[in-house]
This record gives structure tokens, C-alpha cells and sequence, in this order.
């Protein structure tokens, strides 16, 4: 694997969603490209739950990976209210439907995935010499994570 910086990273985001979560369905929807507003990436996981062993024939308990759940991502782009795809994300906070989103890396690796938008800000907020930002938080989907 080698080694690279997040510098040219895209996001983009499809009112679509695929049939199914395989990295054939995702590159087949239409994707809206965010026009260079992602300011950062942030990270893409799941945390399993921790479930503890409580045996009382031992003085010691262990945990045991329980279930999993996607963490909730925050991006931050440049506010464009002309931008076709945070047009979508804006859309997308007003409701309860579920979008597909592509972030494309500079060595070109693909990371797909689906979920609820649950946040897109109005601004950051900020001082004098800020960019205008709005931070759009997803709610990923279950098995929804699919890189290519």
C-alpha cells in the first residue's frame, strides 16, 4: 500500500441508492460531484460494542465484541449554496431518505456507502478571517460501507 496525503479528495453524493450494497450497484448510479468544497476527511469506521463476561467463578471479567454500528461521519465544505450536490445535502436534511455517497481518493480508491443525512449546518460560524463552512453529518447505513 503506499503512502499518500488527502490533498484532491472527492465527495460526491446520488439522490439514488443502489439495489445493493456492492461496488457494482454504486458505480452504476449518477453521482453530483461537491465542486472542490470538502475542507477535510473525516474518519470512516464502526465501533463494536463491548460485551462484558461477568462469570462469577473468576475474579476477572473479559469483553467480547457485541454488535457493530457505523460511526456517524461530519464533513465540512465550503458554503455554495449554487453547488449541486450540498443542493441535494440540504434536501437531504429536510427529510428521512437515504443517499449514496462516493468519496474518490487521490490514488484512486473509492469509498461508497449509504446513509441519512442528519445534520447539514446553516454556517459553522467563524470570525473574521474564516472560511464559511457548514458541517453535513451522515448517519451511514448497516453494511453499507464498500470500497473499490
Amino acid at each position: 500500500m503506499s503512502q499518500a496525503t488527502l490533498d484532491g479528495t472527492t465527495l460526491a453524493v446520488s439522490a439514488g441508492i443502489p439495489a445493493t450494497y456492492v461496488q457494482a450497484d454504486y458505480a452504476g448510479l449518477t453521482w453530483t460531484d461537491d465542486s472542490c468544497s470538502l475542507t477535510e476527511v473525516p474518519a470512516l469506521s464502526r465501533t463494536w460494542t463491548a460485551v462484558t463476561n461477568n462469570r462469577i467463578c473468576k475474579t476477572e471479567q473479559e469483553d467480547k465484541k457485541g454488535s457493530a454500528k457505523y460511526d456517524n461521519v461530519t464533513f465540512t465544505l465550503v458554503k455554495d449554496d449554487a453547488n449541486p450536490a450540498q443542493v441535494i445535502l440540504v434536501a437531504g436534511e429536510a427529510d428521512k431518505n437515504v443517499y449514496a455517497f462516493k468519496l474518490t481518493f487521490p490514488e484512486g480508491e473509492i469509498a461508497y456507502f449509504s446513509g441519512q443525512v442528519g445534520k447539514f449546518a446553516y454556517t459553522d460560524g467563524g470570525g473574521l478571517d474564516t472560511m464559511n463552512t457548514k458541517a453535513c453529518e451522515i448517519f451511514i447505513s448497516a453494511g453499507s460501507l464498500v470500497s473499490a
